[in-house]
């Protein structure tokens, strides 16, 4: 039943963001031209895109100053946009602190799913899946913003796409799989 109830809920996501997207690609084709025309990635969004990959990836290690290579020396990272009232935690030793104290108890595996660029933004679709000493396994799934300025990470939110009340499948993160999306 649980997993009806998640599967459900994706689908709906799906259909939604189907809907949002499709919407926004009629008023950009009124408003501003035939999208058939879309403009390619320039050689700065590629880069960008490959910053946060690389962010990503570096979370597998569990090594705060592999990912910390990957932001601006003035990085503001809040962890979770849901909270937009608590102030982000601002500059790189601040990240660096945080986030040794953090992976100590917290393993993470972040996987991209779909990203955009237009400098000076990246979007992204990631699920995380946490591995933490007290949690345990669980997982999320995100659309993360990232500034970036001078080809590193200078801000950073994240929004929730499945909140944690919602049900998801119990077994998933268990056997240390995402689900399916």
């Amino acid at each position: 039943r649980e997993d009806r109830m998640n599967q459900e809920a994706l689908q709906q996501f799906t259909r939604r963001m189907f809907m949002s997207m499709s919407g926004l690609a009629a008023a950009g084709a009124v408003g501003g031209g035939a999208l058939a025309e879309a403009q390619t990635m320039t050689e700065k969004d590629r880069k960008n895109i490959a910053a946060v990959k690389g962010m990503s990836a570096a979370w597998a290690t569990g090594d705060a100053a592999k990912i910390a290579a990957f932001m601006h020396e003035k990085i503001a990272f809040r962890g979770s946009a849901e909270n937009m009232a608590a102030p982000p935690m601002v500059g790189i030793e601040m990240f660096l602190k945080s986030m040794t104290g953090f992976l100590k108890a917290t393993k993470i595996e972040m996987r991209i799913l779909d990203a955009f660029a237009l400098d000076p933004l990246v979007v992204t679709c990631h699920h995380q899946l946490f591995e933490n000493k007290e949690r345990g396994l669980h997982e999320d799934l995100y659309i993360g913003c990232f500034f970036m300025e001078d080809g590193k990470i200078r801000e950073w939110n994240d929004y929730g796409i499945i909140p944690y009340a919602q049900p998801r499948a119990k077994d998933t993160a268990k056997k240390g799989k995402f689900i399916r999306i």
